[in-house]
């Protein structure tokens, strides 16, 4: 193990010595329960390099890896100097440990991955529904209850929540609601180093242009006006899913 620092990033490098990784899987190596199908004596479910990419993005870092064949892997990890890269999310500095004792404690706790071993052993995508119309929040919710895990949230607070807590693979919020708009969801959402990477569907009542505009400054990957036939949004999940978030991540 290796650990050294430049201008703007602190580096570290782990190296083991087993049986190296085939150059063909490049970043698969960090998909849920991948595993090397060279190790067969390997035991585990695949997800510790899948938990440590998570953990990596969370903070704005990046993992990479070198391997050889026969001669081991070699893992780098680089993480940014300063606290820019984390946008607004809040950042607690020097707090006494007594602090985290009290009745608050649950505010003050950081965000969370997908620890319910239902949502981190399973290979289905989980789908986050923001919408506060409860029969439309039922509907969707569904629509792929059966082949996907869902969560939901009746809030755009409450989605932002959510996705901090579970990264869903994919949101599907309502534009218009009462706390918030979906529009400033999204825009959390994309401005957010630890979630900007997940694909995000705006659903509105409004078909007019300024409207898709917004949706379109704000990062959305897809935009469906209401009401929508359920194969065009299965259809346009399916395809967001598979292509992932536009290329504009991080919008200010």
């Amino acid at each position: 193990m290796q650990l050294w620092e430049t201008e703007n990033t602190v580096e570290l490098s782990i190296k083991d010595n087993g049986i190296g990784v085939d150059p063909h899987v490049k970043e698969k190596l960090f998909d849920r329960f991948f595993q090397v199908k060279e190790n067969s004596s390997a035991s585990g479910f695949g997800i510790g390099l899948y938990l440590v990419k998570q953990f990596m993005d969370q903070h704005g870092a990046k993992i990479s890896y070198e391997s050889t064949a026969g001669s081991g892997t070699t893992f780098f990890l680089s993480f940014r100097k300063g606290k820019s890269h984390f946008g607004n999310l809040t950042i607690y500095e020097d707090v006494p440990s007594e602090t985290f004792q009290t009745e608050d404690q649950a505010k003050l706790s950081p965000p969370t991955l997908k620890t319910d071993p239902n949502l981190l052993l399973s290979t289905q995508d989980l789908i986050l529904i923001v919408e506060d119309n409860e029969n439309i929040r039922e509907y969707i919710q569904g629509i792929f209850k059966h082949d996907h895990l869902v969560i939901t949230a009746t809030s755009g607070k409450e989605g932002l929540e959510q996705a901090i807590k579970h990264l869903p693979d994919i949101i599907i919020s309502d534009i218009m609601m009462e706390d918030s708009t979906g529009l400033e969801l999204c825009s959390a959402i994309k401005n957010n180093p630890t979630l900007g990477h997940i694909p995000v569907i705006l659903l509105t009542a409004l078909s007019d242009a300024e409207n898709r505009l917004k949706g379109t400054q704000c990062g959305a990957d897809d935009y469906i006006t209401k009401p929508f036939e359920k194969e065009l949004l299965m259809a346009r999940l399916k395809l967001c899913l598979k292509t992932g978030p536009t290329p504009a991540i991080f919008l200010q």
